[in-house]
């Protein structure tokens, strides 16, 4: 005659209260899968809006940088202030990496020791001091638009730099 003789594992399993074949190590893989898959998107939607922030950011860097170079162009000397066209131009071979950016330029004459109550635009300026002033400007349109909740869908960035011409 044969014994029933009880499998302790079946015995621990079902007092557990978990189905045949199946121990707890199978239901945690099973909840860290589910996990995974909720929280993967969440993720890769920080990442993109992290990339585009990046984008964004560095473009406010271009046309600062831009701006920048026109205007040390111009302060060279007052010849080159007077060129805006070629400030210009020196602005606009900056910005290599900003599409549809515009670039103005312009002279201005200022009180002496002031940058208060200038006067624009200044060919010449003989009781006080010229600057130089470069304005650059662009939209750029992010990858994660959505006007419905608060994200807009273009941001416009500008950038200005002024420096007094010897």
């Amino acid at each position: 005659m044969r014994r029933n003789v009880i499998n302790p594992r079946l015995l621990r399993v079902a007092r557990a209260g978990l189905a045949p074949g199946r121990d707890r190590a199978g239901w945690r893989r099973g909840q860290s899968a589910v996990e995974l898959a909720l929280a993967t998107p969440l993720l890769l939607l920080v990442l993109i809006a992290a990339c585009d922030y990046g984008a964004i950011l560095f473009d406010q860097i271009e046309l600062t940088n831009a701006a920048r170079a026109g205007a040390e162009y111009g302060a060279t000397s007052a010849i080159y202030a007077g060129n805006l066209s070629g400030i210009s131009a020196i602005a606009t071979n900056s910005l290599t990496g900003v599409p549809g950016a515009t670039v103005t330029a312009v002279n201005l004459c200022c009180p002496a020791g002031s940058t208060a109550g200038c006067v624009q635009p200044a060919t010449s300026c003989p009781s006080g001091q010229l600057y130089v002033l470069v304005n650059t400007r662009a939209t750029v349109t992010p990858l994660l638009a959505f006007p419905g909740l608060g994200l807009p869908s273009s941001i416009n960035l500008s950038a200005s730099s002024q420096m007094p011409v010897p």
